[in-house]
């Protein structure tokens, strides 16, 4: 059962103290810290959810951060990664800084981040020069920098070609496929890559030649897509549609698909068990499995990660949660196993 603890970033005016929220991170004493971006800052909160400092500064030098943009452990220390300074800084848990290494230049959505495979390592997504061209990999860091290489697979399944319009004032619009299929790829503690679709409950585990090495399903029964969800997702297109009728678009509209997709975000825990967010007809919920593949829980009560992978640590998750004010707050839940 999941028990929520604290509820960080509600300013006293109901708003959010957060510019942004782009990851956050939980260590084993319970410390939350929150990266934000917009602010350029790293907030760090004890176990409570109260303030306790700031983690570095922004500047350019030794310990500093020009545009924060993803946090993990690597034992009891902080790895940064700052694209703009195209570098990953190692913080520890005092705030001095310990070393930093170089990085190829990299920004983008979620899926460029740090990810978490503590306690000794983590994986940075990286785009590198190869003799076939630019390639994306996955490198994992220890204590002693970067020590392995993984391809990205790649998959025959997007998100959906989505519509582009070009305008009569020649500018160019794109609407991505609401509620599209989308893969997904993340590396594990063991070296391997757990792939899926999020539109079927059917993971993946890969090895370093590709081959498939094991694989987990469940038979779930997809979430149906209501009429409001889906005048939700597509209003920003309707409303262009109607304000520019004349646009010239590849596609005249969105193909509805009849469920929601399945699954959505895959991480790993401080025991290097594996958390699948999935999405189900009779509601959300997060899957939880060891690292042999065996299911050993599911976790109910928890919200969506909102596409921010959560952070679980001493039997804690820190989740990015949208206020009724449609602003980022973090909330901090208990998970006591055992317990329906």
């Amino acid at each position: 059962i999941a028990e929520r603890v604290a509820v960080v970033g509600a300013g006293p005016d109901g708003g959010s103290e957060f510019g942004s929220v782009r990851s956050v991170l939980l260590d084993a004493r319970g410390f939350l810290y929150v990266l934000d971006p917009s602010n350029v800052q790293v907030s760090v909160y004890d176990e409570t959810g109260a303030f306790r400092q700031h983690l570095g500064r922004k500047g350019a030098g030794p310990g500093e951060y020009r545009s924060p943009y993803s946090i993990a452990l690597l034992g009891d220390s902080i790895a940064l990664s700052d694209p703009s300074l195209s570098r990953i800084s190692l913080i520890g848990p005092d705030g001095a800084w310990l070393r930093e290494w170089p990085t190829p230049p990299n920004t983008g959505p979620q899926a460029v981040r740090l990810y978490r495979t503590p306690p000794q390592s983590f994986w940075a997504y990286a785009t590198i020069f190869a003799r076939s061209g630019l390639e994306r990999v996955f490198i994992r860091y220890e204590a002693s920098g970067p020590t392995d290489t993984l391809p990205i697979p790649k998959s025959s399944v997007t998100a959906g070609t989505g519509i582009t319009c070009n305008s009569p004032n020649r500018s160019i619009s794109f609407y991505s496929q609401p509620f599209g299929a989308t893969p997904i790829a993340v590396p594990t503690p063991q070296g391997e890559r757990a792939v899926a679709v999020s539109s079927a409950y059917r993971i993946s585990f890969l090895g370093r030649s590709g081959d498939t090495l094991r694989a987990l399903e469940r038979d779930v029964t997809a979430p149906r897509l209501s009429d409001a969800e889906w005048a939700e997702a597509t209003e920003k297109w309707q409303a262009f549609r109607r304000k520019l009728p004349a646009a010239h678009c590849t596609k005249d509209g969105f193909e509805r698909p009849p469920v929601r997709p399945l699954l959505g975000m895959i991480f790993f825990d401080d025991e290097q068990r594996m958390w699948v967010e999935v999405f189900t007809a009779t509601g959300q919920q997060y899957d939880v499995y060891d690292p042999k593949g065996s299911l050993v829980g599911t976790v109910n009560g928890l919200p969506p990660s909102s596409g921010i992978e959560p952070s679980v640590a001493a039997g804690r998750i820190a989740l990015v949660v949208q206020d009724s004010l449609d602003e980022q707050v973090v909330h901090v839940f208990r998970i006591r196993p055992g317990e329906p």
